[in-house]
């Protein structure tokens, strides 16, 4: 009779077993932040619109503006809307004041 390291009775660990694959998880990864992304839409544009005006602001905007507009027509943003309206706008007011 041979055992294993585990143990007469035990099953020994099989790491292959147990093992994720990659691609189901980079692709529930990607679509969580694609999600987010879409959802946080004006949110995230409001915080672009408050940076300094310079290079990094214009790209900013050029690249996401198309993307919070396509949020917008798919209504994604009523979400955000409704939790703010429900909340209260101090998400944002705080970085306003000086």
């Amino acid at each position: 009779m041979t055992t294993n390291a585990a143990g007469p009775h035990q099953e020994q660990y099989d790491p292959q077993k147990y093992r994720l694959k990659l691609f189901p998880v980079i692709l529930a990864v990607a679509i969580f932040y694609i999600s987010a992304i879409l959802l946080n839409a004006n949110g995230i544009m409001r915080d672009i619109e408050l940076m300094q005006y310079g290079k990094f602001r214009d790209v900013y905007l050029s690249a996401f503006s198309p993307i919070a507009g396509f949020s917008n027509r798919l209504g994604l943003t009523k979400f955000r809307t409704i939790i703010e309206k429900s909340i209260g706008d101090r998400m944002h007011n705080e970085k306003i004041k000086p």
